[in-house]
């Protein structure tokens, strides 16, 4: 099966703004003075979702480079269980997943507005068990 992204792929750095783009439209850039630091400290403070934007030209989030690596090892195992499934049940596609371990969530989707060449994944985290109705519609109003 194919990986999605290589974590090494891509290049991150501490507190360098996030621009948005194409690739993770829900991405906000990070305010002067703020830092992937704050941005995480806060998210896990409050238990709100950390969002990253997916696709084959690497990952992009707001909480840092580590956050980045751990989310798209993850996501890679989680797309490659779900298409094993897929191609097991003769589905051509599996739209999203959520995963609980313990106290905590983590979930992708595809962005259907992506090239469906070159798809877009919306992948999430969160410190808490979350309502998977509840972790989908976020992800989805942030594309």
């Amino acid at each position: 099966m194919e990986t999605l992204i290589e974590p090494e792929s891509f290049d991150s750095k501490e507190a360098e703004p996030v621009e948005k783009d194409n690739r993770s439209g829900f991405t906000e850039p990070i305010t002067p003075g703020e830092s992937s630091v704050t941005v995480l400290n806060e998210a896990l403070a409050n238990e709100t979702p950390r969002l990253f934007g997916v696709s084959a030209h690497g990952i992009r989030g707001r909480t840092g480079p580590e956050e980045e690596a751990a989310i798209a090892r993850d996501l890679n195992a989680m797309k490659e269980g779900s298409e094993a499934i897929g191609e097991e049940l003769g589905m051509e596609t599996i739209g999203y997943v959520v995963m609980y371990d313990g106290d905590s969530a983590i979930a992708y989707r595809y962005d259907s507005s992506s090239n469906p060449r070159d798809p877009h994944l919306i992948g999430a985290m969160v410190n808490r068990r979350m309502p998977m109705r509840q972790l989908l519609k976020i992800m989805g109003d942030a594309v």
